[in-house]
């Protein structure tokens, strides 16, 4: 035809007996998968979508029509060795290491990260044909207030775990354990965990967790604490038997004295068995 495509119309359920997983080359125009089947393979749909900028359309065809506005990189002044290594502390959400094309709603894009040793970095936005590139000098940035770091802190821990949730589908892996990881050490509510209010000294007590000194029970806690000793319990590992557990033993011991004590009787000769 002469002419590069401008998008392409896959009709496919995704699915492979041998589960092949094709790459899309660099250049490939925006792919949107067409699911009009009960039973499809999304990861990897999601997977061509996101790595070509398409979406994956269901009866509404009409978002093909409308160029798809994408994240497609992030390039920075790091060096090739941290690059792979990851030892200067630089951490970027979305992975400038992949080069995938995320999809930009109403809502706009978050990048967020820690600086580490990078001070410049760039950033492509595509819309169909049309490339857009904003550079950032993270070395202008101004410091902010320590008050704003929990708000930081949060925004980042959100969009990693957004980032987890898109890097799950398209590398087709279940990234459920990394998601509770998250949450777990940002301290937000999620599918994969649940949150504890704690509100008496006896719950933190309960749950083994210190009481904060800002906390309104942190007196009583600490009281209720002071000078506790851990408990023990007999017949736990590592600690004393119970009687129970002690007629065990010597039973056990008994039975293994008689066996020792016992002569193993001679073997009988090959004549004595033909008898």
């Amino acid at each position: 035809l002469g002419n590069a495509p401008e998008a392409v119309m896959l009709f496919t359920d995704g699915m492979d007996n041998l589960d092949r997983r094709p790459m899309m080359p660099a250049s490939c125009p925006p792919v949107h998968c067409i699911v009009d089947q009960a039973s499809v393979n999304l990861p990897f749909l999601s997977s061509v979508c996101l790595s070509t900028g398409g979406h994956w359309l269901k009866a509404d065809y009409l978002p093909m029509l409308r160029p798809q506005t994408t994240l497609s990189g992030i390039q920075t002044d790091q060096s090739g060795e941290d690059f792979v290594m990851g030892e200067d502390g630089f951490v970027c959400c979305p992975d400038h290491r992949l080069h995938l094309q995320w999809p930009i709603g109403e809502e706009g894009v978050w990048i967020c990260g820690v600086r580490g040793g990078v001070r410049k970095l760039s950033v492509q936005l595509r819309a169909g044909k049309d490339l857009k590139e904003y550079d950032f000098d993270l070395g202008t940035a101004p410091e902010v207030a320590a008050g704003a770091a929990p708000l930081l802190g949060y925004l980042l821990a959100r969009q990693q775990y957004a980032a987890v949730e898109r890097d799950g589908a398209v590398m087709g892996m279940d990234l459920t354990k990394v998601r509770a990881d998250l949450a777990v050490k940002y301290g937000f509510c999620s599918p994969e965990s649940s949150l504890l209010m704690l509100y008496d000294p006896e719950q933190f007590v309960e749950n083994g967790i210190d009481c904060p000194k800002e906390h309104p029970a942190h007196a009583k806690w600490k009281a209720e604490t002071a000078g506790a000793s851990p408990e023990v319990k007999k017949g736990e590992i590592g600690e004393p038997k119970t009687e129970e557990q002690m007629k065990v033993v010597s039973r056990l011991a008994e039975v293994l004295k008689s066996y020792v004590q016992t002569p193993i009787p001679p073997q009988a000769s090959e004549e004595q068995r033909r008898q």
